[in-house]
């Protein structure tokens, strides 16, 4: 047991050392903290070959390759560079009602652009890019964090295709993955 001279009366029964015990009074004195202690895991490629041998089948257009360019006025340019809650506002309003489950779109929409929101970008596009999930259709979705669901991934896909919101113009394999 170390004990500094400066140290109170807590130290003599704490058995760690004296600067682990002020590491934690520094982290506990910070207050929370919204950033992750380290940057969220990019989406392993899915393997492009069956056990067969023979090529799958690989729907993302892009393959990777950043998305065209987009007119400031085209069908979900508005949404390109909200927030994550102004996104998701923005499209539960355009949806619910639509969707027989509102909890299910609920759930879904926010799992999938609050995963999104962890990875660099400054656009829905460029996080979609940057999670490395357009190179992976079949296993993005057990990447979300928490785990959510696949009808709710679902039904939260379909929704960000109704609210044009541009992350599901930079790859089809959400759609695919979705089954829509």
């Amino acid at each position: 047991m170390t004990q500094s001279p400066a140290s109170g009366s807590d130290l003599a029964t704490d058995p760690r050392a004296a600067a682990r015990i002020q590491a934690a009074r520094t982290r506990a004195a910070s207050g929370p903290s919204s950033r992750p202690l380290s940057p969220p895991a990019v989406v392993a490629p899915d393997v492009l070959f069956g056990a067969n041998g023979r090529l799958r089948p690989h729907r993302a257009y892009d393959l990777g390759l950043d998305p065209p360019m987009r007119l400031p006025d085209s069908a979900g340019a508005q949404v390109q560079h909200l927030s994550l809650d102004e996104t998701i506002e923005a499209t539960l309003e355009k949806v619910l009602g639509i969707f027989p489950s509102r909890k299910a779109t609920s759930t879904g929409v926010r799992r999938i652009l609050g995963w999104l929101h962890q990875f660099g970008g400054e656009t829905w596009e460029q996080r979609w890019l940057t999670s490395g999930a357009d190179l992976a259709p079949r296993a993005w979705r057990s990447a979300v964090t928490p785990r959510t669901p696949e009808s709710s991934l679902a039904q939260g896909v379909n929704a960000l295709m109704v609210a044009r919101v541009p992350v599901l113009e930079a790859s089809t394999a959400m759609v695919d993955s979705a089954g829509a």
